[in-house]
């Protein structure tokens, strides 16, 4: 998939991704550990390193919702794409009878 080749302005630090996922959690950043700062760290190189070795530009990822279609089992991806990375199926049901 082609990218622009741009960088963002913003800037986010290691701390900021760990701190975050503290908040996420349910704690305060404040009451991590050193060795569970450590520890995060390695699991976010993990991470970032697994998707390089997938062979994923997360750059270029793009999130796209596209109906599906009865019967239908190909569909086009939009020019540029290259791959599917994740695709979720979610169906309707819709209650049947009359409300009490």
């Amino acid at each position: 998939m082609a990218y622009s080749g741009t960088v963002g302005q913003t800037v986010v630090t290691v701390q900021n991704f760990i701190d975050q996922g503290a908040r996420l959690s349910g704690k305060l950043a404040e009451e991590l550990t050193n060795e569970q700062v450590i520890g995060a760290k390695q699991a976010l190189f993990f991470v970032l390193s697994n998707l390089i070795n997938q062979g994923i530009n997360y750059w270029a990822i793009e999130e796209k919702v596209y109906g599906l279609n009865a019967d239908q089992f190909e569909y086009l991806l939009p020019l540029g794409g290259v791959d599917v990375l994740n695709a979720l199926y979610r169906r309707l049901q819709r209650p049947s009878g009359s409300p009490i």
